[in-house]
């Protein structure tokens, strides 16, 4: 008998190995964890089969089709065994039907990130069913120095801010940016985000040049999505900071009416504070985090009284390798941090900083997304709230029909459509909470 805990969608890479090493196991797509998966899950003991599930979960999510076979036929088999509403049943048969989809795909999306498939384990493993690896990075090992000085490093702020930056002050500091195996960004935007094809293209475009000049630099080209409220992007440029590995972090630029909130407040203020990229290079222990600054459009303009988001900006994109900090009164290096934004339109924003970024146009969903869409949005709320999708009630197909037509009368708004999601999925329950119990 399976634990309902175990029937969820798949993962991220980073949560499986995550998993597998809380197991006791590798965290990689071995043979060996395979065979110790098909042994556990045999067994009749219920905290075997449950483990042996979880290490079968895991393998899935890295891409293991082998080992999605065998999960899906468990979810399957447990639905065919046990006695449960039919709700709950319908949706853990989705949840199997998904895993087969994702099997009978032509592309392996995780594997894809993972680089490309090698024919032959590698010597330093034999038993290693090779999926694939990240491209090796030119970065050398040890990183990037980024912060050479505190200044004035005798008075007391100087002295807190030395302590409190020491783990990167006057040390290489490591890249935690993934450079993606060829193609890879572009599959994974088109799964999740078919939309929004144009993003991955330039991304893509740019990943070429760091793979055929063997760069030791992480992906940094600015990069601001444009487009209509409610088309995913701030969700979507999320998505790429977590693909290419980032620590990230995001600024809501909306009615921001100073420079503090990106920039830094200079010493001499009770509560002054470093920039936003430092705070998240120290954060990360990693010289190339993501800045997202949020709907810049709405921010105040260059040359406000206070000072203004697009002011720091353009300083930052201006010379970043030599970025001063008021704060830090020293310059640090941002030229490995990767900065994107959200608008709803450029015309608010001023040449000179439009001129540094790349414009990315995202459009408006269209109904043949729905699908992706609601997958999406499943998850999303899923992971808010702390659960397994499992936990969400199932639509029947009054309610799948109804928000599909939603849908489409609202041009195709995710914003629009979340809401109407949620509120389906109160209905639901009801109606899920209504049937007589088994």
């Amino acid at each position: 008998m399976i634990a309902d805990d175990f029937i969820k969608a798949a993962g991220s890479i980073f949560d499986a190995k995550e998993h597998l090493l809380e197991l006791g196991l590798p965290p990689n797509n071995s043979i060996r964890n395979m065979e110790i998966a098909r042994k556990r899950v045999a067994s009749d003991a219920h905290d075997e089969h449950t483990y042996g599930l979880t290490v079968l979960w895991c393998l899935s999510s890295l891409g293991n089709r082998d080992a999605a076979i065998l999960y899906a036929a468990a979810i399957e088999r447990h639905v065919e065994e046990a006695e449960m509403p039919e709700a709950q049943a319908t949706h853990y048969l989705a949840v199997a039907a998904n895993w087969r989809r994702i099997v009978d795909m032509t592309v392996d999306i995780a594997a894809l990130m993972n680089g490309t498939p090698s024919e032959e384990p590698s010597a330093s493993d034999a038993t290693a069913q090779n999926f694939g690896r990240m491209d090796d990075p030119a970065a050398p090992k040890e990183g990037f120095v980024v912060l050479s000085s505190i200044g004035d490093p005798l008075s007391q702020e100087g002295r807190s801010l030395s302590s409190r930056f020491s783990p990167i002050l006057r040390k290489p500091v490591p890249r935690r940016g993934l450079t993606p195996a060829e193609g890879a960004v572009s599959e994974a935007i088109s799964f999740r985000y078919p939309w929004a094809v144009g993003a991955a293209d330039i991304i893509e475009r740019s990943f070429a040049l760091i793979r055929g000049t063997s760069s030791d630099r992480s992906y940094a080209k600015p990069l601001m999505f444009v487009g209509e409220k409610g088309t995913g992007k701030t969700s979507l440029a999320i998505f790429v900071a977590q693909l290419l590995g980032r620590h990230w972090v995001r600024l809501p630029a909306a009615g921001t009416a100073d420079s503090a909130t990106l920039g830094a407040t200079p010493r001499g203020w009770s509560n002054f504070r470093v920039s936003m990229p430092a705070q998240a290079i120290l954060e990360s222990k990693s010289c190339d985090p993501c800045v997202i600054v949020d709907e810049l459009d709405k921010a105040s303009r260059v040359g406000s009284q206070n000072g203004s988001v697009m002011g720091v900006l353009m300083g930052m994109l201006d010379l970043p390798a030599k970025y001063y900090d008021t704060a830090l009164m020293a310059n640090i290096d941002l030229s490995h941090t990767l900065f994107m934004a959200t608008a709803n339109r450029v015309d608010t924003i001023a040449e000179e900083l439009l001129d540094r970024f790349t414009i990315v146009p995202v459009a408006r969903p269209k109904i043949e997304h729905f699908d992706v869409i609601l997958a999406t949005l499943r998850t999303q709320i899923a992971e808010r709230l702390g659960v397994d999708e499992f936990a969400l009630p199932s639509l029947d197909e009054v309610e799948y029909a109804a928000l599909r037509s939603f849908f489409s009368t609202n041009r195709g708004s995710l914003r629009v459509l979340s809401e109407a999601f949620e509120v389906t999925l109160k209905s639901a329950f009801d109606r899920q909470h209504a049937m007589p119990r088994m």
